[in-house]
């Protein structure tokens, strides 16, 4: 956890706004996705300063917010 003193490294940061046709976004409007190289990892970011001083800062800013942490897994057909 001594990385966790430094910058939490990312392998990827996107964001989006919602523009489906379908009107199945229950009223979330944007995405944040963020993903890391190990469990250990997203638990160095939440427990990061910068992001525990940002996300008290963002969310209180927001009516909801949904989190999901999953293991990316490939669909067979």
């Amino acid at each position: 956890m001594e990385e966790a003193k430094g910058v939490v490294k990312h392998i990827l940061l996107a964001r989006g706004r919602d523009v489906s046709i379908e009107n199945l976004h229950q009223g979330f409007a944007h995405i944040f996705e963020s993903t890391f190289e190990s469990t250990e990892g997203v638990a160095e970011y939440i427990a990061h300063p910068a992001h525990v001083e940002f996300a008290n800062l963002f969310l209180s800013h927001l009516d909801k917010v949904l989190v999901i942490d999953y293991k990316p897994t490939t669909l067979r057909s």
